[in-house]
């Protein structure tokens, strides 16, 4: 299938309206499964990280994790949604539209010390069985642990590697977009609210159109 322009598929969230509305909220976790799913399935998305700058996001699937969605570029992210924003600036300037993904609180999944590399807005841990995490070391070990009998208990195939988000904002952008260009790895979003960083916004598209 070809993929459908950034406009195109940003009007597919809304079916009925001739115009692209200036802001929309969701905060149903379907809704937002649902909005993401059909962006990424329909045309090239970059999405930029809630601790990093961007890469293109290949799929959004619901986690195995309750409350929570599954971001892949490559790696696995896990989110829990509290609110999906569109935001857009005319029909003209469709390109600098985008979606911001405001993530819920998570628990840090493993106790302090437990996982190799944590910060903030983040944890690496190992995901052995669906929505159950371990130390990320188990990967490369490929033993769990040992049974009564002294055997080593070895991971299924579907073990992996997993970066989970405690907290957060994520911003999905067309790969088209000059966004893209003028913040490919800075991450300029993090720390900015919804208004000041549409305001950031509207003064790039006012300065390049």
């Amino acid at each position: 299938m070809e993929p459908l322009p950034w406009r195109e598929a940003l009007r597919d969230l809304f079916p009925g309206m001739p115009l692209l509305p200036q802001r929309k909220v969701w905060t149903f976790y379907d809704d937002i499964v649902y909005s993401l799913r059909s962006i990424v399935r329909h045309t090239p998305c970059e999405i930029f990280w809630a601790d990093t700058g961007g890469s293109v996001l290949k799929g959004v699937e619901e986690a195995n994790e309750y409350g929570c969605i599954q971001l892949t570029d490559g790696s696995v992210g896990i989110v829990k949604p509290a609110r999906l924003e569109f935001e857009s600036f005319g029909e003209d300037l469709s390109t600098w539209a985008y979606l911001r993904l405001e993530a819920a609180t998570l628990e840090l999944a493993l106790p302090l010390g437990a996982a190799s590399i944590r910060n903030e807005i983040s944890e690496f841990v190992a995901e052995v069985y669906p929505g159950k995490y371990y130390h990320p070391s188990v990967i490369e070990t490929q033993v769990l642990g040992f049974d009564a009998n002294g055997k080593p208990i070895r991971l299924p195939p579907s073990a992996r590697i997993v970066k989970r988000y405690l907290t957060g904002t994520f911003l999905f952008f067309s790969s088209a977009s000059k966004y893209k260009v003028l913040d490919e790895y800075r991450g300029t979003h993090i720390g900015l609210n919804r208004d000041a960083f549409r305001t950031l916004i509207q003064q790039a598209v006012e300065k390049l159109g």
